[in-house]
């Protein structure tokens, strides 16, 4: 029978600090695919009204709703704002965190994407367990009910690759896809960022919003899982990627299977979600 490793008297699930970040229309330098000539055309675009009465559609009915739905509540959360954010939507969204206590609303000034991003994981990262796991999120996917739970089950093998002395990668590469209103299942053939965790040292400023997802695996070990249906991905008009499925396998299942692994695994409703 196997056992969690034991070090130093503490099990590896009591060194991991899991942290994950959402960002939520922050506007910086570089980090986005869609190019703007200027910081106000970026801040335009991202604070458009009706742009954000879609973000916060999707995030509300998707992202939160999967995060209050987690069956292990041993972690933290991030959503990332501008300090610029009008005070309408600031408020809105501090209303909805209200019911998640691991949450905490994170604003930062105009910065590069790679600064603003470890300023970020900075204050959700304290810094008292040894290891660090930072997961992340868009605003508009969700993640199934026992993602953490199968994140903290997987620890000792993304421990394993390297000793908790060098950054490791998690992956879970199966999920569902809302696109052009149809849920498409699919096993990605990379890293997919939805979900992406990197374990490191405290102190190392490693996290999983430093490397473009895809290319992780370029950059340190990383577990791959293809088994578990842990994502779900919203394509739609103010998506900052192509609305394309990306490569790899597509499962086959029928539209009744669909449905019930939306309600097994995301605690979802079929219709509401198409209905989005």
């Amino acid at each position: 029978m196997y056992h969690e490793p034991v070090i130093a008297g503490e099990t590896l699930s009591d060194l991991v600090q899991i942290s994950g970040l959402v960002r939520f229309s922050y506007p910086c330098e570089g980090g986005f695919q869609r190019k703007h000539i200027s910081r106000a055309a970026q801040t335009k675009y991202l604070y458009a009204p009706a742009r954000m009465e879609e973000r916060f559609r999707f995030f509300e009915a998707l992202c939160l709703h999967s995060l209050k739905a987690q069956t292990d509540k041993g972690f933290s959360v991030g959503v990332l704002i501008g300090e610029d954010m009008p005070a309408k939507y600031r408020a809105r969204l501090a209303a909805l965190l209200a019911g998640l206590p691991q949450a905490m609303l994170i604003a930062l000034p105009y910065l590069p994407y790679p600064e603003a991003m470890r300023r970020a994981y900075a204050r959700l990262l304290n810094g008292h367990a040894p290891l660090h796991l930072s997961f992340r999120l868009d605003d508009d996917d969700a993640v199934a009910v026992d993602f953490i739970a199968a994140v903290r089950a997987r620890l000792p093998q993304v421990y394993g690759m390297s000793g908790g002395l060098d950054p490791a990668g998690l992956s879970f590469l199966q999920g569902l896809t809302l696109i052009k209103g149809q849920l498409v299942p699919s096993i990605d053939a990379r890293p997919l960022g939805l979900g992406l965790c990197v374990m490191a040292p405290a102190g190392r400023q490693v996290n999983a919003l430093r490397y473009e997802h895809q290319k992780l695996h370029q950059n340190m070990p990383v577990l791959m899982d293809p088994h578990p249906i842990m994502n779900l991905r919203a394509f739609h008009g103010s998506n900052d990627s192509p609305v394309v499925l990306p490569h790899g396998r597509r499962p086959a299942m029928s539209a009744a299977e669909i449905r019930i692994a939306l309600q097994r695994r995301f605690a979802l409703d079929m219709d509401k979600v198409l209905a989005l």
